[in-house]
């Protein structure tokens, strides 16, 4: 057996453990929220809904000023 086939076997086995142990720790995760899923489902438990911000903020609503260097124009034009 070559050096080189032994040490790409090597990192085969180090890659193929790594994906093992990410696919594992996925699936305890899934599972676990799966299981808090169904115990909501089954209590009927329902979630908190938080609010961010409970005030709505007020609109600002700008109008237009006549310029202090303009005369202002009359309501009534004669």
């Amino acid at each position: 057996m070559c050096l080189c086939t032994h040490q790409a076997q090597k990192k085969e086995r180090i890659i193929t453990e790594m994906a093992d142990n990410y696919l594992e720790k996925q699936y305890a995760e899934y599972e676990a929220r799966k299981a808090a899923w169904e115990k909501e489902r089954k209590f009927g438990i329902a979630k908190k809904k938080t609010v961010a911000n409970a005030q709505p903020t007020p609109k600002v609503v700008e109008t237009e000023k006549p310029a202090k260097d303009q005369p202002q124009q009359k309501a009534d034009n004669q």
